[in-house]
């Protein structure tokens, strides 16, 4: 029987295992741009996986969770506002950084996840 700290070093492994299989990324920095987020909204929303998006912008799985990560805390933003989540609203929210979002998220009341 495995103990937490076993489950958790398992967890890690795998996360590691997985990044390293689905790097993409040719070392330079991906430059999000209204069309690659348009794209990406577009794939995201028809289920791609994660590592599908990673190959298909030539980053990283932590890049592409990133830029899911603006897209939810765009959604919520735009539900909040009583707005439709339509892809160009989304997109837009999304050019800004994601503390920017987080900050927004709260000053319409519902606190963003914050990292510790």
């Amino acid at each position: 029987m495995k103990n937490k700290s076993d489950e958790k070093k398992s967890q890690n492994e795998r996360r590691i295992r997985r990044f390293k299989l689905h790097n993409y990324s040719d070392g330079t920095k991906i430059i999000w741009t209204e069309k690659n987020l348009t794209r990406f909204f577009e794939l995201y929303t028809a289920g791609k996986k994660d590592h599908e998006l990673a190959k298909v912008f030539r980053t990283t799985i932590p890049g592409v969770s990133h830029i899911a990560r603006k897209i939810k805390l765009s959604e919520k933003i735009l539900s909040i506002q009583k707005k439709k989540a339509v892809k160009p609203l989304i997109v837009r929210l999304c050019m800004n950084s994601e503390p920017l979002l987080r900050r927004e998220l709260q000053s319409l009341g519902k606190p963003g996840k914050k990292k510790t």
